[in-house]
């Protein structure tokens, strides 16, 4: 939770290209964000908004069958939601 909104975490290893979500009614939080996991490191992708996931996902077999798929090149910069996060709290 960041304040109000609620955030779901996804991890993927580090060459991954996707957020991805089983189907759009999975995406219940406020944002996802997308971080990339390395030998040792964490590197966080980015974010985007649960209408912003519904309007960018795409159906894509990750080898499960299909899953709702967003490319991590979509996904807004990190520093934008901490940006957001510091003028709420000075407010």
């Amino acid at each position: 939770r960041l304040d109000r909104a609620t955030v779901d975490v996804k991890a993927t290893k580090a060459h991954g290209r996707y957020l991805a979500f089983e189907h759009d009614g999975c995406f219940t939080a406020d944002l996802a964000v997308l971080a990339l996991v390395g030998s040792g490191v964490v590197d966080l992708a980015g974010w985007v908004t649960r209408t912003g996931f519904r309007m960018a996902a795409f159906d894509h077999n990750l080898g499960r069958g299909p899953v709702r798929v967003m490319r991590h090149s979509e996904l807004r910069p990190m520093n934008q939601l901490l940006r957001r996060w510091e003028r709420y709290r000075a407010a």
